[in-house]
C-alpha cells in the first residue's frame, strides 16, 4: 500500500536492521521527558507523563493519535466495527470466530472520511507561532 516494495518505507542508516524501529516516535517523543511531576489522565488512571508540555499541549503518547483517530471515524459515520478494524483490534467472542473479512474497502473509505475531516479541522484551526 505505500511505497514500492522495493526497500524500506523508513530506513535508517543506523543500526543493524536497516529501518526505524516500531517504537521509533515514541523514543523520539520521549527525548523531553524532563520531570517526574507532571501526570497525564488516561481513563481513570493517573501516569507519571515525566514530560513538560510541549508548544503548550498537554503530555501525548502515539497511542493517543490511535484513540483520536479512531474517536473521529465514529465522529464521521465509520461503523463501529471498520473503525475497530481499522486499529487493528481484535474482534471480541463468537463474531472473532466466525467473522475473517479484513474490511479492505471500507477501512480505505474510513480512513479517507477521517482524512477529510482532519483537514478540515486544520483548515479552520489558526496557525500558533
Amino acid at each position: 500500500m505505500i511505497g514500492d516494495g522495493k526497500d524500506y518505507i523508513f530506513p535508517s542508516v543506523s543500526g543493524k536492521r536497516g529501518h526505524v524501529s516500531g517504537n521509533a516516535l515514541s523514543q523520539a517523543i520521549n527525548r523531553g521527558y524532563l520531570s517526574d511531576e507532571i501526570v497525564k489522565v488516561v481513563g481513570n488512571r493517573k501516569i507519571k507523563a515525566r514530560k513538560e508540555p510541549y508548544f503548550g499541549m498537554k503530555p501525548w503518547s502515539p497511542h493517543d493519535l490511535r484513540r483520536t483517530a479512531r474517536t473521529n471515524m465514529a465522529r464521521v459515520g465509520v461503523l463501529d466495527e471498520v473503525g475497530e478494524e481499522v486499529v487493528n483490534h481484535t474482534k471480541p467472542g463468537v463474531v472473532g470466530v466466525y467473522n475473517k473479512y479484513r474490511y479492505d474497502k471500507e477501512k480505505q473509505d474510513a480512513l479517507l472520511k477521517w482524512e477529510a475531516l482532519l483537514l478540515e479541522i486544520m483548515k479552520n484551526k489558526p496557525v500558533v507561532e
